[in-house]
């Protein structure tokens, strides 16, 4: 790549490279830091020591140089730095033979009734944890979905819980369902999950025995409905 290309890339000419760097920026700031609590608190505290001064440029350690759009770019940084989210629900779900899939995507079509606009749906054993973690700090809702493996809970949905936790994310509502076959033990861990996350949940969780019914199409409704409400 040319020293002209790399300037065209990496200097905000227009909002329209800047809006790329965005996604990448939030995706950058959810996954690399260990610990996002500190990093942001840090963050907060030298963006409150900027006031009112003037910036022409600036030239962040990871990532681009930037000489224009500054107060939208120190807005993201704020907004991030404060776990600020935009309206909107990420559904992340792990799925063994199709039945949990089918939870999700009921309940997905019920928040879309609802005249939710931003649903962002996540199959953890297809999605990078990054891009679902990125989501999770774009968007305020959440909800998680998991069958039962080996009386636990599923494992790429278990190593994904464990990441928000890392992160200390917070201000997020979050649902979850689940089910099984023989033993449920999926929603009983998520739950578990939630009391440590200090999320604020919303509508009753669902655990499905088996394969889809028509009571479970039901509860799955009931849950997208809850979510009017937030």
């Amino acid at each position: 790549m040319t020293a002209s290309a790399v300037s065209e890339r990496w200097t905000a000419g227009s909002w329209i490279r800047a809006s790329i760097w965005t996604d990448t920026g939030t995706r950058w700031c959810a996954t690399i830091p260990t610990s996002w609590a500190s990093t942001a608190l840090r963050c907060r505290r030298h963006l409150s020591k900027l006031g009112g001064l003037p910036i022409s440029t600036i030239c962040s350690t990871h990532g681009p140089v930037w000489t224009e759009n500054i107060a939208k770019v120190i807005g993201i940084y704020d907004k991030l730095s404060r776990y600020a989210a935009d309206e909107g629900v990420v559904i992340a779900y792990g799925s063994m033979y199709g039945n949990t899939e089918q939870m999700a995507e009921a309940i997905a079509a019920e928040l879309s009734a609802q005249g939710i606009k931003n649903i962002v749906m996540h199959n953890v054993s297809k999605s990078n944890p990054s891009y679902i973690i990125a989501d999770i700090f774009k968007y305020r809702g959440l909800i998680i979905g998991s069958p039962t493996y080996s009386n636990q809970i599923y494992p790429e949905i278990e190593s994904l819980l464990s990441k928000i936790l890392v992160r200390e994310v917070k201000g997020r509502y979050l649902g979850y369902f689940g089910s099984f076959c023989w033993a449920g033990a999926a929603v009983k861990r998520m739950g578990e999950f939630a009391e440590k996350s200090k999320f604020e949940i919303v509508g009753d969780p669902v655990e499905m025995k088996q394969a889809m019914k028509d009571i479970t199409y039901e509860q799955c409704e009931n849950l997208a409905r809850a979510w009017q409400s937030v």
